[in-house]
């Protein structure tokens, strides 16, 4: 497991409390092969970062919560101690239609079809789902986040999970990630949907990844909560 984590570029195991934001660590050049990547989108579209893929030399635990993680403009976010406040903090933004401080009851969850956060400068966006876990009432800025998305709004954000994946990687990387996978739906793009929602883990989490018709990820959505 040790090898296959610095193979990923960490996780850095269980995740802190406090401020759970920490400088993203450099790509492991040791462990897992590397993939190549090129560095844009294609014609027409905004840039965005992709950096290559770090392939472990196992198939990735999805019990492992030190996986759970997102690394945005150089700053990691382990999505397990994830709050609303640590993503306005680094500079996103809610919606016109919510405010910070209004108030979530206990176990209610906010979604609105998902949270549209978006960073100070314009077309960097990433989508949320935000839950109360607790038994009272508190502000929206203190709720968890239980699910991550981002795609094709996401451009102009250096924005990376796991391994290196990211908005381009292939299907292939996502499989020397992560195996076949439980379920690969084909639609006019393919899915690659990874979960261990039914095991008796103490984590129980799902990433999922949507394919363009070239076989690249264009969306990428992962959640990840601890069961008692």
């Amino acid at each position: 497991m040790l090898s296959l984590l610095t193979a990923c570029g960490g996780g850095g195991g269980t995740p802190s409390s406090g401020n759970n934001n920490t400088t993203a660590p450099p790509a492991s050049d040791s462990g897992g092969k590397s993939s190549s990547a090129p560095a844009t989108a294609p014609d027409n579209t905004p840039t965005f970062v992709r950096r290559p893929v770090e392939i472990p030399d196992e198939p990735l635990d999805l019990s492992d919560e030190s996986i759970y993680f997102v690394i945005i403009d150089g700053i990691k976010f382990n999505l397990l101690d994830l709050t609303m406040k640590d993503l306005l903090d680094a500079g996103f933004m809610l919606p016109k239609s919510n405010d910070e401080n209004e108030k979530i009851e206990a176990n209610e969850s906010v979604t609105s079809g998902y949270l549209f956060l978006e960073k100070k400068e314009k077309g960097q966006n990433i989508m949320v789902d935000a839950k109360n876990p607790f038994e009272n009432s508190i502000p929206l800025k203190d709720c968890i986040i239980k699910e991550f998305w981002f795609d094709a709004s996401s451009y102009n954000l250096d924005i990376s999970i796991v391994c290196n994946l990211s908005l381009g990687s292939t299907e292939e990387d996502v499989i020397n990630v992560f195996g076949e996978g439980y379920s690969k739906m084909m639609y006019t793009s393919g899915s690659l949907i990874y979960t261990n929602a039914m095991s008796p883990n103490k984590v129980e989490g799902r990433f999922g990844f949507d394919m363009d018709e070239a076989g690249n990820i264009k969306s990428i959505k992962f959640s990840v909560s601890r069961v008692e």
